[in-house]
């Protein structure tokens, strides 16, 4: 009888031994594939890095396009106003600590907001009436304008 409980003990014992080892092994299995996933996230995200990179420097190109496009239309608009006649060159002189809008206000509605939010305020318009000008709201002209300050202080 001794025989079978130690012949039931050492069945017992193979069998635990057995069953640490399987979990052993699928544990290291485990972290491999997990090793494997983090690596393969790690050049994902180098990769959306680069892709963003990529893309601010894009929409930068784009933005000193057309900035220097607004100011060819503004120096083709002020030539035109010079030879405007007089009743149109008074309109530009009833506010005398600001330019005169160089478009229409149509114009200005279909520029891209990015681009002619700063250039009105530097031109002394206040939020309120870039805002009215634009027909968008002050909140938005007020994010333009301090994502604006943000790129010029990052630059």
């Amino acid at each position: 009888m001794v025989w079978f409980f130690m012949t039931v003990a050492l069945i017992l014992m193979a069998t635990a031994v057995y069953s640490i080892h399987n979990r052993q092994k699928l544990v290291e299995e485990f972290t491999e594939e997990m090793k494997g996933l983090i690596q393969e996230a790690e050049v994902v995200k180098k990769d959306f890095e680069a892709i963003m990179e990529n893309a601010v420097l894009l929409s930068d190109d784009i933005l000193k396009s057309l900035d220097e496009r607004l100011q060819k239309m503004e120096r083709l608009a002020s030539s035109q106003n010079i030879n405007q006649p007089a009743k149109s060159r008074l309109r530009s002189m009833e506010r005398p600590s600001r330019k005169a809008l160089p478009f229409t206000i149509e114009e200005l509605r279909r520029a891209h907001p990015s681009i002619i939010v700063p250039r009105l305020w530097n031109e002394g318009y206040s939020i309120p009436e870039i805002a009215e000008i634009l027909n968008r709201g002050q909140g938005e002209v007020r994010l333009i304008l301090n994502l604006q300050k943000r790129r010029e202080i990052s630059s």
